[in-house]
């Protein structure tokens, strides 16, 4: 995935809606955070028209949402938020879980990067394929906070044509 997103050829961008969109595809996702006790949650208008690559928003909403319900507590919260705000589609993903210590949140966009203190296997690339995805809709993703004092978040946004 990461390599068809560097991929310098124009995004297929569509426009969709991204509200349904993210539904479906948190349907897929809600089995595995259910087996983990973990509230899955969406805040999103009933319809939310944007023009993005579709395979790229399901590369960002997926590696997102599968980091949470892996690198979250069991019994933990996850939230999604939708919006348009200031001309850009803002994606939000947002964990009550460990968080990302302070001393490596600057190399969680790092391609085979991984954090410490987990035993949680992968690979490194799920936020690398994040920030990829995002930029190749001209758009940027950001380490922000959690939920409440807790966790981490990630927000994901996509200019949208005037």
């Amino acid at each position: 995935m990461l390599a068809s997103l560097d991929d310098m050829r124009e995004p297929a961008l569509a426009r969709i809606d991204v509200a349904q969109a993210v539904r479906q595809l948190l349907a897929q996702l809600a089995p595995v955070a259910l087996a983990r006790g973990m509230e899955l949650s969406l805040d999103a208008p009933d319809a939310l028209w944007c023009e993005v690559d579709e395979r790229a928003l399901e590369s960002i909403v997926a590696n997102l949402v599968d980091n949470a319900v892996r690198y979250g507590r069991a019994g933990g919260s996850i939230v999604v938020r939708l919006a348009l705000d200031g001309g850009e589609l803002q994606l939000e993903v947002r964990d009550d879980g460990p968080g990302i210590a302070a001393a490596e949140q600057g190399r969680v966009f790092e391609r085979f990067w991984r954090g410490t203190g987990h035993d949680t296997p992968g690979s490194g690339l799920g936020l690398a394929i994040v920030r990829q995805a995002a930029l190749r809709m001209q758009g940027s993703a950001m380490l922000v906070e959690g939920i409440g004092a807790a966790g981490v978040g990630f927000v994901v946004r996509v200019p949208q044509p005037a």
